[in-house]
This record gives structure tokens, C-alpha cells and sequence, in this order.
């Protein structure tokens, strides 16, 4: 199976007013956060948090019978787990 892998969008087109290159600014940052291009200034988690979901960590995610299971093996919020057929994300 193929794995995606994190693409950095391109720039913000210039001749926009300066309200909507701002806006598309944010807006690319935070995809490019979002889709693990680029690491998050507030994620301080080592290895980072703001990186992208493969198809690899879905088909290795670990098996636990439950939220509390998946924390008491050392799970963090966020990290992703299942129970049989269904994927979940540890949380608090």
C-alpha cells in the first residue's frame, strides 16, 4: 500500500489586497500544520504531534480494549489505537 506524503502548498498569489493575502497566508500555515508539511510552533511533543496520518499508522495502530487500556500503555491524547475493527484516538 501506498503511504501519502506531507506536499507544501504553494505561495500565496500576489495583486491580492493585503486583507486576503493575509487570510490565504493563514490559511496555507495552517494546512501545511494540518497536513504535517510543516511542524506547529505550539507542538513541543517529541517526535511532533503536527505531522500526517499514513496509511502505515493505521495498519500498525496498536489493539486495546479502551480508551483508559490505551493510556495505561503509555498512550498520549492523540496518538491513535483500535479495538478490533475500529480506529480511535486516545483521549483525556
Amino acid at each position: 500500500m501506498t503511504q501519502l506524503r506531507p506536499k507544501k502548498f504553494g505561495p500565496v498569489p500576489t495583486g491580492l489586497t493585503p486583507y486576503h493575502a493575509a487570510f490565504l497566508a493563514w490559511v496555507k500555515e495552517s494546512l501545511d500544520i494540518l497536513i504535517g508539511a510543516r511542524r506547529s510552533q505550539y507542538d513541543q511533543a517529541i517526535p511532533p504531534r503536527s505531522q500526517a496520518v499514513v496509511f502505515a499508522d493505521l495498519e500498525s495502530a496498536p489493539v486495546y480494549a479502551d480508551n483508559a487500556e490505551a493510556r495505561t500503555a503509555g498512550l498520549k491524547p492523540g496518538d491513535i489505537y483500535r479495538t478490533d475493527d475500529v480506529l480511535k484516538v486516545v483521549h483525556n
